[in-house]
């Protein structure tokens, strides 16, 4: 979960610790089941850089749901 007064930027930096943390929690759980990233971010996600990692965006804005790069309302 993630507050910033704008659009919260993934970067690089921040895009390789969550690909780190599901490998390390996929390793630990012995899962078979696929484990997806998602965010919740009171303004969204910036849709540059390394957003493409997350396969759920949940904004403040509760009418938008955001999966996979394509918008529901």
């Amino acid at each position: 979960m993630k507050y910033t007064e704008k659009e919260y930027v993934v970067t690089k930096d921040y895009a390789e610790s969550l690909i780190h943390k599901r490998h390390i929690l996929r390793k630990k759980t012995r899962s078979p089941k696929a484990m997806m990233i998602a965010m919740i971010s009171a303004n969204g996600v910036t849709k540059t850089g390394y957003w493409n990692i997350l396969h759920n965006i949940l904004n403040g804005d509760d009418s938008k749901y955001v999966q996979s790069g394509k918008m529901y309302r």
